[in-house]
């Protein structure tokens, strides 16, 4: 699986709001986040799964909404974190 379409996507979406600080927060974390994807791959095992969760973001982002967007883009970045230690729980990885 390889996550790279959904970085560039996160990058896009940080470009495209205009805020340096954002973007510039991107570029410091995404080296990183993307080394725990890499080792947590087998914790995705179908690309489906990142794809669902950013298009789910992508229709709020385009929505025309900003608290919806807003809402959708806190959600799907704090969901990360529970949702990676829930699914390392379930597979007996902690």
């Amino acid at each position: 699986m390889t996550v790279a379409p959904a970085f560039a996507l996160h990058r896009r979406i940080h470009e495209l709001s205009g805020r340096r600080r954002l973007l510039h927060t991107w570029e410091t974390i995404s080296a990183p986040l993307l080394h725990i994807f890499r080792l947590s791959r087998d914790l995705y095992p179908a690309i489906g799964d990142i794809a669902t969760s950013h298009q789910a973001l992508l229709d709020d982002v385009v929505s025309g909404d900003p608290a919806r967007a807003e809402a959708a883009a806190r959600a799907h970045v704090t969901r990360f974190g529970p949702d990676l230690l829930r699914r390392m729980t379930t597979e007996g990885n902690t």
